[in-house]
C-alpha cells in the first residue's frame, strides 16, 4: 500500500459526490471542459465511515535527494532522546525536523492512480471508487542542519585511553566503553559526520588500531590539552616551555594550534593561558554567544572565529553570524566584537 500527497494537477478528475458516469459528464460540461482534455479514468473519493489513522501516520516532506535515497533503499533514521529535538539522518547529512501546519487538507489515499499509470479505455469514461483514510493539517518539514556533536566529547571523555596497562582498571570500575554503533545511537549525526568528528579529535578504535603518520598540529594540540585541561590558569611563558618540551623531537609548537581550545590574556602580569574548549559550548547560538561575551567582553575576529565556526553554514558564514548576534566596534584600528546590548 502506498500513501501519497493528493495534488489536483496529477488527477484527471476527482469528485466526492458523483456516483455515475452521467454525473461526471455533467460536471465536465458545466466546467466547459472536453473529454479529450482529460484522462478517461475518474477516481471518485469518499471518506471512510470512521477515520482512525490520524495518530498512526505522520506526513513528512522530502526533497528530491531524500526521496531518491529512500527509493534506492538507503536508510533515513530519526535520532534524539526524549529531552532532545528530533533530527533525521541520512548516511551523509543531518536534518532538523520541525512540525508545520497547512490550511489545506492533506488526504491519505491508498492506491490512487497517477496519469502515467492510466491506460486508454476502449469503452469510454470509467469510474473507480477511492476511499480517504485520513485528513491531516500538520506535517514535518526537514532542513539541513549542523550535526549535534558536543555529546561525543561528553561520552568519550569518561573513558580516556591512558595506555594498555590501565585497561583492566577501566573494566573493573565499570566505565562505559562505546563502540561506533553506540555513539551513533546516542549522537545526533550521520555516519560520515560522526566519523569525521572522531578523526578530527583523534579518537580511535583500541582493538586492531592501525598505524598512522603523526600529524604535528594534532599531536601538539592534543598535548596542549593534556597540560591545560586540569591546570586552571597557567603562566603563559611556563606553559609554552613545558608544551614544547612535551612534544616529539622535530615538532614545533605554535599558538595557532590552540585556536578554539584555550584563551590567553597578554595584558595581565604575568601573561596567562587557560583551557576554554569550543567543544564544551552549547549548540544553541544564543546561549553560546551569551557565554562567549560573559567570558570575555571583547573579541577580535581571529579570537572568536574558532568558537562560532561550527555553527556557520554555506548561507550564513561567521561574519553574518556575528553581524546578527554581536556588535562591532573599532579601537585603535582593530575591529572588536562585543555583546549586542552591552553598555
Amino acid at each position: 500500500m502506498h500513501f501519497i500527497f493528493l495534488h489536483s494537477q496529477f488527477v484527471s478528475l476527482i469528485m466526492s459526490y458523483c456516483r455515475t458516469v452521467e454525473d461526471v459528464q455533467n460536471v465536465i460540461q458545466h466546467a466547459k471542459l472536453s473529454d479529450d482534455e482529460l484522462h478517461p479514468l475518474t477516481q471518485v473519493l469518499s471518506f471512510a465511515p470512521k477515520i482512525e489513522v490520524q495518530e498512526k501516520y505522520k506526513f513528512l516532506e522530502l526533497d528530491s535527494t531524500l526521496l531518491n535515497n529512500l527509493q534506492n533503499g538507503q536508510s533515513l533514521v530519526f535520532r534524539g532522546t526524549k529531552d532532545e529535538n528530533a533530527v533525521l539522518c541520512t548516511n551523509k547529512q543531518t536534518y532538523d525536523v520541525k512540525e508545520a501546519e497547512t490550511s489545506n487538507s492533506l488526504l491519505l489515499l491508498p492506491d490512487l492512480r497517477w496519469p502515467a499509470q492510466q491506460t486508454v479505455a476502449e469503452t469510454g469514461r470509467m469510474l473507480e471508487e477511492k476511499q480517504v483514510l485520513g485528513v491531516f493539517h500538520k506535517y514535518y518539514e526537514l532542513r539541513i542542519c549542523k550535526p549535534k556533536l558536543r555529546k561525543v566529547h561528553q561520552l568519550l571523555e569518561k573513558c580516556l585511553y591512558r595506555g594498555p596497562e590501565y585497561e583492566d582498571d577501566i573494566v573493573k570500575t565499570g566505565v562505559k566503553l562505546y563502540t561506533f554503533q553506540d555513539l551513533l545511537d546516542n549522537v545526533q549525526a550521520s555516519k560520515l559526520e560522526l566519523k569525521a568528528e572522531l578523526k578530527e579529535n583523534m579518537a580511535f578504535c583500541i582493538n586492531g588500531e592501525p598505524l598512522y603518520r603523526l600529524l604535528e598540529a594534532r599531536v601538539c594540540r592534543f598535548l596542549a590539552e593534556v597540560l591545560l585541561r586540569q591546570a586552571g590558569k597557567f603562566n603563559l611563558e611556563e606553559f609554552l616551555l613545558s608544551w614544547q618540551q612535551s612534544v616529539p623531537e622535530g615538532m614545533q609548537t605554535s599558538e595557532k594550534y590552540l585556536e578554539g581550545m584555550a584563551l590567553m590574556d597578554k595584558n595581565s602580569k604575568p601573561e596567562v593561558i587557560w583551557y576554554f574548549s569550543e567543544a564544551d559550548l552549547p549548540e544553541d547560538i544564543n546561549e553560546r554567544i551569551r557565554i562567549l561575551f560573559q567570558t570575555r567582553e571583547k573579541w577580535t575576529l581571529d579570537e572568536i572565529r574558532p568558537y562560532v565556526q561550527r555553527l556557520a553554514t554555506e548561507k550564513v558564514n561567521v561574519n553574518a553570524l556575528l553581524t546578527k548576534y554581536a556588535r562591532a566596534s573599532s579601537v585603535g584600528g582593530v575591529r572588536y566584537y562585543s555583546a549586542k546590548h552591552a553598555k
